[in-house]
């Protein structure tokens, strides 16, 4: 997983979230955290389950399979 990837999509998430809560004084809306950044490296290491599945000729991924964190995933970070 590159670096400036988790950065876009944790920037996007930080987006998404001012816009769902505009009535939150204390949400600094220019600031990306850590939570939007382990959200986007779930969202990234999904995608790529997903698509490593269907390469397999799988169609859906199991929960055990989303359950799982980058962590579990060496040289995926």
């Amino acid at each position: 997983m590159i670096d400036d990837e988790v950065e876009a999509v944790a920037r996007a998430i930080a987006r998404a979230r001012r816009f769902t809560s505009p009535g939150n004084p204390d949400h600094d809306l220019g600031s990306v955290s850590e939570q939007h950044r382990e959200l986007a490296r779930l969202a990234i290491a999904t995608l790529e389950l997903h698509r490593a599945s269907k390469g397999k000729g799988a169609n859906k991924l199991g929960l055990e399979d989303l359950e799982q964190t980058s962590a579990d995933y060496p040289g995926t970070d």
